[in-house]
C-alpha cells in the first residue's frame, strides 16, 4: 500500500498549494494557481489509472472479511484483474497464488511461487510454499525437486514450519517415526493453532506415534488417508 499513501500524500501536497499559494504570492496572478489546479487533475487521473483506489478497496475488503472473500467469485475475478494490471506487485502476486491453492490449482501456484523466488530469492517461506504446491500437485509426492526447496528453504530461515512439515514427510516414508514426530512438533511450535497445516501435523504425528507402536498400515499420500484406511 505504498504506493496508495504516497499518491495520497502528492494530492494533499498539490491541494494545499493550490488553496494557500494564492494567498501568500497574490501579485503572481492567476497563473500560478490555475497550474497547481491543473497539476492537481492530472495527479489524480494518473492516480486512478495506476489503479490505487481500486488498491485501497480490496485491500479494505480483505482486512474486513478476511481470507474467505477470496471465495466469492466477484472479488476472485476483481483480484485476477488487479494482477493482471499490476503483476509486479507482490501483495497481488501472493493473493493469486493463495486463490489457485485453495481452488486446487497447484501446478498454477507452483508457478506463481517460483515467479516470487525470482523476485524474492532471500525469502524463507516461498520455497516452503512452492514445495508444498508441487507436494499436493503430484499427490504426495516427494519429488527430488520438492526437497531441493524445502532445503533451500531451511537454509534461508532455519526452523521454517512448512518445510519441517514435508521433511517430516520424508522422515514419516523412510519409516523414521521419532525423527518424523520430532520435526512435525517443531514445525508444531511455529504454526497457528487454528490452521490446517496445524491440524495436519497434530494428526501426523498420533499416526506416527501408532506407527511406532505397530499399530498402523503403511502411510498413504496424506493423513486424510491414512485416517481412512484405518478406519
Amino acid at each position: 500500500m505504498v504506493w496508495f499513501w504516497l499518491g495520497a500524500g502528492v494530492l494533499l501536497l498539490l491541494a494545499a498549494m493550490t488553496i494557500i499559494w494564492p494567498w501568500w504570492r497574490f501579485r503572481s496572478g492567476l497563473a500560478l494557481p490555475v497550474t497547481a489546479m491543473l497539476l492537481t487533475v492530472l495527479v489524480a487521473v494518473l492516480y486512478l489509472r495506476l489503479g490505487a483506489v481500486e488498491d485501497w478497496r480490496l485491500y479494505q475488503a480483505l482486512q474486513r472479511h478476511g481470507p474467505t472473500i477470496l471465495d466469492d467469485p466477484a472479488w476472485s475475478e476483481r483480484w485476477r484483474k488487479a494482477l493482471e494490471r499490476r503483476p509486479d506487485r507482490p501483495f497481488y502476486r501472493l493473493l493469486a497464488v493463495r486463490l489457485d491453492m485453495a481452488a486446487g490449482n497447484y501446478l498454477e501456484a507452483a508457478r506463481g511461487y517460483a515467479r516470487m523466488e525470482e523476485q524474492f530469492p532471500d525469502q524463507g517461506w516461498i520455497p516452503a510454499a512452492h514445495a508444498r504446491a508441487l507436494f499436493l500437485a503430484t499427490q504426495g509426492q516427494l519429488t527430488s525437486e520438492v526437497m531441493r526447496l524445502v532445503e533451500r528453504s531451511l537454509v534461508l530461515e532455519p526452523g521454517q514450519p512448512v518445510a519441517l512439515h514435508l521433511k517430516g514427510w520424508e522422515a514419516f516414508r523412510r519409516t523414521d517415526y521419532d525423527q518424523a514426530i520430532a520435526l512435525w512438533r517443531k514445525a508444531l511450535q511455529r504454526l497457528p493453532e487454528d490452521s490446517s497445516l496445524a491440524r495436519e501435523s497434530l494428526a501426523l504425528v498420533e499416526l506416527a506415534g501408532r506407527r511406532l507402536e505397530g499399530l498402523s498400515p503403511q502411510p498413504g499420500p496424506g493423513p486424510e488417508q491414512d485416517a481412512a484406511e484405518e478406519e
